[in-house]
């Protein structure tokens, strides 16, 4: 609690620390990523030179839409991203969802952590239940050919 009520949200532009980090890349690097483990080591390298990213002494905070382009490129997104367009497409109901799964790209750290798989177990189950509810209304149907 102390945490929260001693920062001050204005000066607080962690949710854009991505963003500061991604103006700096090179094409090559936007393209297919940078070569180094995390961002903060890519920073601690002079690779960043603008002074609005906030660093602390152990590392830095980028929400996962930024770090997954800082860490694997625009190629890396779309193949992170296409798991849920073709969610999407074969299941328009699930939309709510993985909207809730996209606004945590946005804020949350981790690409996969404990929200991103509470959101997704609901997304799985409700996919495997529709698969199931088909099987059943066939089922049901040559019953009632018989």
């Amino acid at each position: 609690m102390n945490k929260i009520s001693n920062t001050n949200i204005e000066l607080a532009e962690r949710l854009v620390n991505g963003l500061f980090i991604v103006q700096e890349m090179n094409p090559s690097d936007y393209v297919l990523g940078i070569r180094y483990a995390n961002p903060y080591d890519y920073y601690l390298a002079g690779n960043v030179s603008n002074s609005l990213v906030m660093v602390s002494d152990k590392g830095m905070f980028v929400s996962s839409f930024w770090l997954v382009i800082i860490r694997f490129g625009i190629i890396g997104l779309i193949i992170y991203l296409n798991i849920f367009f073709k969610i999407i497409n074969n299941y328009r109901d699930i939309l709510p969802f993985i909207l809730c799964i996209f606004v945590q790209l946005f804020s949350n750290a981790d690409m996969i952590g404990s929200g991103f798989l509470f959101q997704f177990i609901f997304i799985l189950s409700y996919i495997e239940y529709q698969r199931d509810d088909s099987k059943r209304k066939n089922i049901i149907k040559i019953n009632n050919v018989e």
